[in-house]
């Protein structure tokens, strides 16, 4: 037998190439037998096609013209494997299907149908549209800062017999809670009084945010006015009641994401200076007969 077919291989066709050699009346042709059928006649090279899945043997017998039938050879067995390998994610071992949270651990086990299989495959993880990247069935497979929206964890399984299949083993959603950023927007003064601006940015469009939703601390102040800017920005106006520090916090649960999601946590805290006092100014003498003229301002 000159060359057969591979001891593993996703090919159902088998080509065996034989050659034998008679000195006295030469050769006339072969008897070939796969596995367990009956011999039949044939030359080289000898095709067998549609081989099911599984171990196949290959035997041949030289026949030279006299007849005479020589010894038989075996092939070495070999293989047919067409049977995509599979994976299967661990149970509880993905995020739900939707997710409060911008990062998600996978953990996933391969099979194959070959004993030993799953031990020499080769398998590949991409997240949505990105590109494959090299990762190991029974290690985690975690994505960090996710986009907000629905994702895809896909796995593409190869096994040693080249047969590959592109599975999609988890879609989710990412819907995180609002957050708020407040900010000083500017402080307009007049005659020794102030008005603050505070500026309040969701990171995405939320409603029923409302001047309830805002905590006010340090010496207090007056709501003066307040508007909704667009579909995350709001803006107020604040008088202080006295001197002191002004600060203004969104509270936990002031506002809804358009997925019905509460904001989680408070806002971080804004904090600005009032000085309404107008300064004032001693003047006092070294001496009593001393005398001074003049303007000040």
């Amino acid at each position: 037998i000159v060359s057969q077919p591979p001891k593993l291989t996703r090919d159902p066709t088998a080509k065996l190439h034989i050659a034998g050699t008679d000195l006295e009346s030469g050769m006339s042709h072969f008897k070939c037998r796969l596995d367990a059928r009956e011999y039949q006649d044939s030359t080289s090279p000898w095709t067998y096609e549609n081989l099911a899945d599984g171990e196949h043997t290959f035997a041949v017998k030289p026949v030279d013209n006299a007849g005479n039938v020589g010894h038989v050879v075996f092939s070495e067995p070999w293989f047919v494997d067409t049977v995509l390998p599979t994976a299967e994610l661990v149970e509880g071992q993905h995020p739900k299907p939707v997710s409060l949270s911008t990062e998600a651990t996978f953990l996933f086990a391969t099979e194959d149908n070959v004993s030993g299989g799953s031990a020499t495959m080769t398998t590949e993880c991409r997240l949505d549209e990105n590109e494959y990247f090299l990762c190991y069935s029974g290690a985690p497979v975690t994505f960090s800062s996710l986009d907000q929206g629905d994702h895809d964890f896909f796995v593409k399984v190869t096994d040693a017999a080249g047969n590959s299949n592109d599975l999609r083993l988890w879609s989710w959603r990412v819907d995180v809670p609002p957050e708020c950023h407040v900010a000083v927007a500017k402080a307009a003064g007049r005659r020794g009084h102030a008005t603050f601006d505070f500026t309040f940015a969701w990171s995405e469009e939320v409603r029923g945010f409302s001047p309830d939703g805002v905590g006010g601390g340090g010496v207090g102040a007056e709501l003066k006015a307040w508007r909704q800017i667009n579909g995350t920005h709001y803006q107020d106006i604040f008088d202080p009641l006295t001197d002191g520090d002004v600060t203004v916090q969104v509270k936990v649960g002031a506002a809804q994401d358009l997925e019905g999601n509460w904001n989680a946590e408070a806002s971080n805290t804004a904090r600005i200076a009032h000085d309404g006092t107008a300064p004032s100014c001693v003047l006092r003498t070294l001496h009593p007969r001393n005398t001074f003229s003049g303007r000040f301002s």
